[in-house]
């Protein structure tokens, strides 16, 4: 049994952050993707919900937009879940528990 606050066996600390991250970025721009393919559609049909496929200028700006965003995302899930990982003896005393 694991003792509260410790880690499962495989990868620990910083690797670990990093790993999430290799998976979190493309899974995140994948489904951002697909997103604004229906929000595309639905801006040039009024309405109908589907996908369209924009024009290759429209495009690079979607994918751009995408990537920026995911890497936003990525980066700050990899800062908070570090944060979250030192526990509050690690943060100071505010977060401690009082005896």
């Amino acid at each position: 049994r694991l003792h509260e606050g410790a880690r499962p066996p495989g990868l620990q600390g910083r690797r670990a952050g990093m790993a999430n991250q290799a998976i979190v970025f493309p899974v995140t721009c994948v489904f951002f993707f697909l997103e604004a393919l229906v929000h595309y559609h639905i801006g040039k049909t009024g309405g109908a919900i589907g996908l369209s496929w924009p024009p290759p200028d429209e495009l690079v700006k979607i994918v751009v937009s995408i990537v920026i965003c995911s890497g936003l995302s990525s980066g700050a899930t990899t800062l908070i879940e570090g944060f979250l990982d030192k526990g509050p003896k690690a943060r100071g005393k505010a977060g401690a528990k009082k005896d």
